[in-house]
Parts: structure tokens; C-alpha cells; sequence
């Protein structure tokens, strides 16, 4: 028997919709004090009343008065709410083409464990939010409760008006897969796909829940680029090919097991980049 059609689609935001780097928070909050940006991100994800935070029990002033009192922080309010933030890439993973596609056939929702300050400023700063109606953006500050609790899970299907099984994957019998012959489909960037080929993406993602998977791999792993140094380079590439290895879609995986057999070549370019950067700075 094959599975119900998906009716509904649920988003995670921070490292699926919106790039997240909590490096530049840790960095802000840190500044000034004792303690290195890693002993402090620690000491917060650790603080007594982390789940309140996340969970809406508490106001963003009286996190920051918290954290101020807990770890001798010395910004003001408007400047912590502007360090905390600062995790936020700007610049959103996706093009609305991708929301656009998917909302014709299916309802789209979001579901992530965030806080209130995080929530005002992704509803404030991204366009994509239009496609997701106020009330299917389902978060833990809100609900009151954080993944993996059903219960944050149970309120994204209720406000997507769809069981678990219509918001699982999706399977066609008796048809070949929708990956087949799509692979370099996916894999190139957006602006270099030419008119026919803007049409297939767009109804192979109509098509199928595993290829709406891929292209968000595929997206993801443009963040590569944006590397300069070749340590992290190398480890944004070993983590993307161990998501891409549990993703259980064989195209993608046999794309991760290439790029790992290409690794060195791959940070080759990186260390490059860096030589000749050093050399024309040192003229």
C-alpha cells in the first residue's frame, strides 16, 4: 500500500531556513569578560532557566537581567538583544521560488525551538515568512514546550490541519524515482538554471518530498563557499556529508562519498585562496 499523499510540509528554521552562526553571539557576549566565548556559551546553555527562556516562561528583559546578574554581562539591553541576534545570517538559505512551489500543492508550516527575541527579529527581517501564515509558525516560546516534547509536534500538525502519516514521506508505486536524471538538476545554483530548467526543479519538488530534501542538502552546502579558513572549511564539508550519508537518498550520498574521497583537493582550494590573500597583503 502506499503511503497518503503529503498534504503538509514542516520547517525547521535555524540551519534549514536561516543560516545560524552562534559564534558571533558568543563572541559579542564574551567581550569584556573573564570568561573564553565557549566557557560563556557553556555557562548559558547551562543556566537554571535555559528551558524557561526557550520555553516563553520568562520576558527577554528578564533573560538578559538573568544572564546579567548570573555572568557580570556589562551591555545593555538593546545591545544584548542586538549581540543575540547577530547569530542570525541575514541573507535566508532559499529563494521564495521553493515556497512558492510547494505552497501550491502542499500547507506549509514551521516548527523550532527559539526564543523571543530570535522570533522578532526572523519575523521582521525574512520574506519567506509570508508563505508560512501566522498560525502555522509553531515555537517552543510560544507553545511551551521544546523538541523533541509530542507536544510541540502535536501542535505543528494540528495548526498544519494534518495527521503524522500526511506530513511524513511520500512515495509513488509504480513510478520510477524522481531523483533519477536530476542530479546535476539539483545540484546547480539557481541563477544558472535556464528557463526548462527552473520548470523540471519546480515540478520535481511538487513531485516528492525526498527531492524537496536534496535541494535544501544541495542549497545548505553553498554555505562552503563562504569559508576562508580552510580548518572550518573542512569541518562545515565533514558535517554536511555526514548529514547527506543519514538523508537516505542515494544520489546525494553517492555525491557525499565523492566529495570525501576529494577532500584535501577540495581545502586545497581554500588553502590557495589564503596564500594569495597573504601575498597580496604582504605586496
Amino acid at each position: 500500500m502506499s503511503d497518503p499523499t503529503v498534504r503538509g510540509i514542516i520547517f525547521d528554521i535555524g540551519r534549514v531556513l536561516v543560516r545560524v552562526d552562534i559564534r558571533k553571539a558568543k563572541m559579542g557576549l564574551a567581550d569584556g569578560l573573564p570568561l573564553s566565548p565557549e566557557e560563556l556559551w557553556s555557562a548559558i546553555e547551562n543556566d537554571p532557566r535555559w528551558s524557561d527562556w526557550q520555553e516563553g516562561r520568562m520576558s527577554a528583559r528578564d533573560w538578559y537581567l538573568n544572564l546579567s546578574k548570573r555572568l557580570g554581562l556589562s551591555l545593555d539591553f538593546e545591545t544584548f538583544t542586538s549581540v543575540w541576534n547577530s547569530a542570525l545570517d541575514p541573507v535566508p538559505i532559499h529563494s521564495n521560488e521553493l515556497f512558492e512551489a510547494l505552497s501550491k500543492r502542499h500547507r506549509l508550516g514551521l516548527l523550532s525551538n527559539t526564543d523571543p527575541i530570535h522570533v522578532a527579529r526572523l519575523e521582521s527581517s525574512y520574506d519567506f515568512f509570508r508563505y508560512f501564515p501566522q498560525s502555522v509558525r509553531i515555537y517552543s516560546c510560544v507553545v511551551g514546550a521544546s523538541k523533541p516534547d509530542p507536544l510541540i509536534f502535536r501542535e505543528a500538525l494540528k495548526a498544519c490541519q494534518v495527521r503524522a502519516e500526511e506530513a511524513g514521506r511520500i512515495r509513488h508505486e509504480g513510478r520510477a524515482p524522481v531523483l533519477k536524471k536530476s542530479r546535476w538538476l539539483l545540484l546547480k545554483r539557481g541563477e544558472n538554471l535556464g528557463e526548462e530548467q527552473r520548470f523540471r526543479l519546480r515540478d520535481r519538488l511538487r513531485y516528492h518530498l525526498k527531492t524537496v530534501r536534496a535541494y535544501l542538502l544541495k542549497e545548505a552546502f553553498q554555505q562552503l563557499w563562504d569559508y576562508n579558513l580552510p580548518a572550518w572549511a573542512g569541518k562545515f564539508l565533514d558535517e554536511w556529508c555526514r548529514e547527506t550519508m543519514r538523508s537516505r537518498i542515494e544520489p546525494m550520498k553517492k555525491i557525499a562519498r565523492s566529495l570525501r574521497q576529494h577532500r584535501e583537493l577540495i581545502l586545497d582550494y581554500f588553502r590557495a585562496q589564503r596564500l594569495i590573500s597573504s601575498g597580496v597583503v604582504g605586496g
